[in-house]
């Protein structure tokens, strides 16, 4: 998933602008949603360089996705290291 970003304006960890081209995501960390003003994601690079993208787009999605699997499997690992059990149901974490 390659792309540049167009533009963004970030105020006080609000998305005012969105980037409109596909990004790759090798480059993030993580991500943060909003739903004021603008609805929007936005990623976090592992450089902590934060860039917002419209929610609705299909690769923003794929990304989420991609993201949510990574944090969880690390999670997941994490808690059998320490002999914790962890649902592994991705409805139970959402909501």
């Amino acid at each position: 998933m390659l792309g540049n970003v167009v533009s963004q304006i970030i105020r006080k960890g609000s998305c005012i602008d969105l980037s409109t081209k596909e990004l790759d995501v090798r480059g993030f960390a993580n991500y943060e949603t909003q739903n004021i003003a603008v609805k929007a994601v936005m990623f976090i690079t592992k450089a902590g360089i934060k860039i917002c993208v419209d929610s609705n787009l299909k690769w923003v999605k794929q990304v989420i996705k991609y993201l949510y699997k990574k944090t969880r499997h690390r999670k997941i690992c994490q808690a059998q290291a320490q002999g914790r059990e962890i649902s592994t149901n991705p409805a139970s974490a959402i909501g």
